[in-house]
């Protein structure tokens, strides 16, 4: 359950960073929890499992809180920052044949 949860903290981050606002953020978890609950049931879990901290309780934290390092992997994927992408740069250079200055 725990990566699905980090799934839905991805796509939550993602969704704040596009401006889809608390709604559109808090639809998008429900669905999550829905399906993870789902799966859950499906491998065997009773469904109230996911009704506590080990499913709705993690879910919120996991997609609200600004330590999360799933939630800022999202806001990430829509705006990268520049300081992201100069390791990924460096030694591919620039079509010149020269590498990025460390």
């Amino acid at each position: 359950m725990a990566l699905h949860a980090r799934q839905v903290a991805i796509a939550a981050g993602a969704a704040e960073q596009l401006g889809f606002g608390d709604n559109g953020k808090a639809g998008l978890i429900t669905r999550g929890l829905a399906e993870m609950t789902r799966l859950g049931m499906a491998a065997g879990a009773h469904p109230l499992t996911f009704a506590g901290l080990a499913g709705l309780g993690d879910v919120i934290a996991t997609c609200y809180s600004a330590l999360s390092r799933n939630h800022a992997l999202g806001v990430e994927c829509v705006h990268p920052h520049e300081s992201l992408l100069i390791p990924v740069l460096r030694g591919q250079g620039q079509g010149d044949g020269k590498a990025l200055p460390p």
